[in-house]
């Protein structure tokens, strides 16, 4: 910011919608499979979530902004991950808490030890430090506020409530979240 006054930064929350993020993607794969990391239940870990049509509108609206800076890009609600997990669930037809997480993260340990870090071990590990610490984005004065704009779409439990059933044929792929790579 010092070398770039001119200079905008967004820093968003978890991000929802229509064309998922690789987090709520897995959340939703893990449970129509029926298995998600422990970290995954967690009530202390704290997010709010941004709908994508609001991160649209706020870069949008940045690039013709006259005030620059670091702000945070987050909905109005704040859940914590547990509770998104549930929402989730929902969404793809799964009772919430139907899922093993014990069974989850004891394999997980033979996974790291044949493959190395998986893709689920980071996510628990994320969440695990999120439970922890906090997130301190939240800190970040709010674009939305600061721009004098107002969110689209600030309801991700409304969202995840008429969403309706998931494809859950898209769920397929990545066949397996174990491996180092999903290239």
């Amino acid at each position: 910011m010092q070398a770039n006054p001119h200079m905008s930064i967004l820093t968003t929350d978890l991000i929802y919608g229509n064309q998922p993020s690789y987090l709520f993607h897995y959340m939703a794969a893990s449970a129509n499979s029926g298995t998600i990391m422990s970290n995954f239940k967690s009530e202390a870990a704290k997010f709010r979530p941004i709908h994508q049509a609001d991160v649209t509108a706020a870069v949008a609206h940045s690039l013709t902004a006259t005030s620059h800076g670091h702000f945070g890009l987050y909905g109005q609600q704040e859940h914590s991950i547990g509770q998104l997990l549930a929402m989730v669930e929902g969404a793809v037809g799964k009772n919430a808490g139907a899922k093993n997480a014990w069974i989850s993260s004891i394999t997980s340990l033979a996974d790291d030890f044949f493959v190395g870090t998986t893709h689920e071990g980071n996510f628990d590990a994320m969440m695990a430090h999120y439970a922890e610490h906090g997130c301190t984005h939240h800190q970040l004065q709010c674009f939305f506020e600061a721009a004098g704009l107002q969110h689209l779409e600030h309801d991700v439990a409304r969202f995840f409530r008429t969403q309706g059933s998931v494809d859950t044929d898209s769920l397929n792929e990545p066949a397996s979240w174990k491996f180092a790579s999903l290239d």
